[in-house]
């Protein structure tokens, strides 16, 4: 949760956000703190004391005591943000060389946002919005908060991680979603997860990361109600892949 407060944050301050998972490597995350000038690195339980912290780099803890919060103004926060303003960069796995990060803009993730949105077509009170199960590093994650939030709608954040994700009790107890975000290899978690499962799970699936084939789609003959599967494959640079 305090990852989605800190998005919200930064992204209202004007500035832009670089998501890094907790398990990058220390030599990568200090490359990537480097290559993007960061000014702050906001954390949780999270040793920095190997990452040789550069000269002029904030480090806020959001397991500790935040009592500067209680000295800061309540009053709205305005900025003269305008469409082409950077908004997130997301790294690249780095498999075909070395990491690059890809700069996305605010009116590329609107029109993706607006899009999503539009071509749901979810009625109302009709469940969650979405399960974020996706590590923050990967840019299908940032889909499953904005399009809900977005729209007024909820996200349920998972406390599992890859293989233990679609395993946590608050996945089954808060469907149907509106949209579950997830690559290929993520679908045969989900079929073990929804077998005897009697209800419907979500009325969109939206597949990306990884090329999509039909036998993927087998296990989706014997759920109960029509999912909807829409597949987005492609690189970052297209904004969501």
């Amino acid at each position: 949760a305090e990852m989605i407060v800190s998005i919200f944050g930064i992204l209202i301050s004007g500035a832009a956000f670089a998501p890094v998972s907790p398990g990058t490597p220390f030599l990568r995350l200090k490359q990537i703190l480097k290559d993007i000038d960061a000014k702050i690195l906001i954390c949780g339980d999270f040793d920095v004391s190997q990452l040789q912290i550069e000269p002029g780099l904030e480090i806020i803890k959001l397991n500790s005591k935040l009592n500067f919060l209680d000295d800061q103004p309540s009053t709205e926060v305005k900025n003269a943000l305008h469409p082409h303003h950077l908004a997130y960069v997301i790294y690249t796995s780095g498999t075909t060389g070395k990491p690059k990060g890809i700069l996305i803009e605010h009116r590329a993730i609107v029109n993706y946002v607006v899009t999503s949105t539009q071509g749901l077509s979810i009625p109302e009170n009709t469940g969650s919005g979405s399960f974020v199960h996706l590590s923050f590093s990967f840019d299908a994650s940032l889909a499953s908060v904005f399009i809900p939030l977005l729209s007024g709608r909820s996200i349920v954040l998972s406390s599992g991680m890859a293989a233990e994700a679609f395993r946590d009790g608050v996945f089954l107890r808060n469907a149907p979603y509106d949209f579950i975000a997830l690559t290929p290899s993520h679908l045969p978690l989900l079929s073990d997860a929804i077998k005897g499962y009697h209800k419907q799970i979500a009325h969109k699936l939206i597949i990306g990361g990884e090329p999509l084939q039909a036998v993927h789609l087998d296990f989706l003959a014997e759920s109960n109600g029509q999912i909807n599967v829409s597949n987005e494959y492609g690189p970052s640079e297209t904004t969501i892949s």
